[in-house]
């Protein structure tokens, strides 16, 4: 490599150090210049594209997430809205249960009829029965044990601190009612044996106590229980098997038309704390069909009655489950029967003896009349009424009272739900 105009001029000084004057780098100097600002351009270039690179996926990230909220945001409305106007489309109902009607928000699985519960886990058929009754309580015959399988006995216990003349008394009492289970979770019992007072003798006088939640009882609920499968009451404290089928009451719903002192909505329902285990002497009973006539059932039916209830007015009560047959009368027979208190023949049944011989009684309410009734090809007793009231027990001309269940069954199926 030869450069011109250059003038080279070398000595050695008195120190033997080699200088160089008059050299010119320019070439040098410009090359590296060039190649420094191509590099820092590419360098800026690289950035700037991986920068727009960068961007540009940032944007499409955010898009795309934006995307996926967006239809995750759609599904959800829609699941949304299926589930409040349509929720049947998203339940699966037992198989016994082939309609369902959607609420807001809540899909009513209904069992078919003959089958009983809450449609999605349980609908168990209704009826069933290990013994026939011996269906040849006044003037009636002891049952067969456990031929009544849906027989509830409710006792209602009470207690209470009571200021007699100045002086601290304990108050205790306790009263028997029946019912009917109707699905593992519901007795079915009537409103008047929700006490609300009573009258206790003490010292020859006759108090009239309140019955209220207090430091015994805190709550209502907590004053009943509910025995299954009882046939002889008097071993309910010493058998222990009766202790299994004791169950407490989680929840009163009473009808909210009933009064006191009146015979119409005479019916109630009891949630059970826990579920009932079936076995051949628990069995759910069956209702009407809601398809059947309203007047259902009709005058000269025969029915039968049944009840750890007193044999005879203000007598004694038997140890075990009695029932007797009797015959469901047309209204006008009952007419004369409280004749002051008014009275819904579409919402009660008039049955008994004419003869006076045959009659539900005190401690019998709120158990179950029955009658015969094809249930999907079977003869099965279905529990039409309620016992509900009479003129004293067992008097010629005087039938009793029932409350009628077909009247009320969208009130019993609304609230009999689990």
């Amino acid at each position: 490599m030869s450069y011109s105009n250059q003038i080279f001029h070398i000595s050695r000084d008195n120190h033997s150090v080699l200088s160089a004057k008059n050299i010119s780098l320019e070439p040098y100097t410009g090359l590296r210049e060039k190649i420094n600002t191509r590099k820092t351009r590419l360098y800026f270039l690289k950035n700037q594209v991986l920068e727009n690179l960068s961007e540009k996926r940032k944007k499409i990230l955010v898009k795309c997430l934006i995307l996926i909220c967006f239809i995750l945001f759609v599904f959800l409305v829609v699941f949304f809205i299926v589930l409040a106007l349509i929720p049947c489309s998203i339940t699966k109902c037992h198989i016994r249960a082939s309609t369902c009607t959607n609420h807001f928000f809540y899909a009513e699985c209904i069992c078919d009829y003959g089958y009983n519960g809450n449609g999605r886990d349980y609908c168990d058929e209704c009826g069933l029965n290990s013994k026939q009754p011996n269906v040849r309580v006044v003037g009636g015959v002891e049952a067969l044990p456990n031929s009544w399988p849906s027989a509830a006995m409710l006792i209602t216990t009470y207690k209470t601190d009571y200021k007699f003349k100045k002086k601290s008394i304990v108050i205790e009492a306790s009263f028997l009612c029946g019912g009917t289970l109707i699905n593992r979770k519901t007795v079915l019992t009537a409103a008047h044996c929700i006490l609300k007072d009573f009258e206790y003798e003490y010292k020859d006088e006759i108090l009239q106590i309140k019955v209220v939640p207090n430091k015994y009882y805190p709550t209502y609920e907590s004053m009943y229980k509910v025995f299954l499968g009882v046939h002889n009451r008097t071993k309910i404290l010493a058998d222990s098997l009766t202790q299994l089928n004791f169950y407490s009451v989680e929840k009163i719903v009473m009808h909210e038309d009933f009064q006191d002192q009146s015979v119409l909505n005479d019916i109630t329902i009891l949630k059970l704390s826990k579920l009932v285990k079936l076995d051949d002497n628990i069995q759910i009973a069956c209702l009407p069909d809601k398809k059947w006539s309203i007047d259902f059932p009709i005058p000269k039916t025969p029915a039968w009655i049944l009840g750890w209830g007193t044999i005879k007015e203000n007598g004694p009560s038997p140890s075990t489950l009695r029932n007797a047959r009797v015959t469901v009368y047309h209204s006008t027979t009952c007419n004369r029967v409280l004749k002051y208190d008014q009275k819904n023949w579409e919402s009660l049944i008039c049955a008994g003896d004419i003869s006076g011989s045959k009659d539900t009684c005190q401690g019998d309410s709120g158990g179950s009349i029955f009658v015969k009734e094809n249930v999907n090809n079977k003869t099965k007793f279905i529990s039409a009424g309620i016992v509900s009231a009479g003129e004293g027990c067992g008097k010629q001309f005087k039938p009793g009272l029932y409350t009628r269940i077909i009247y009320y069954l969208d009130w019993i199926t609304e609230r009999s739900s689990f």
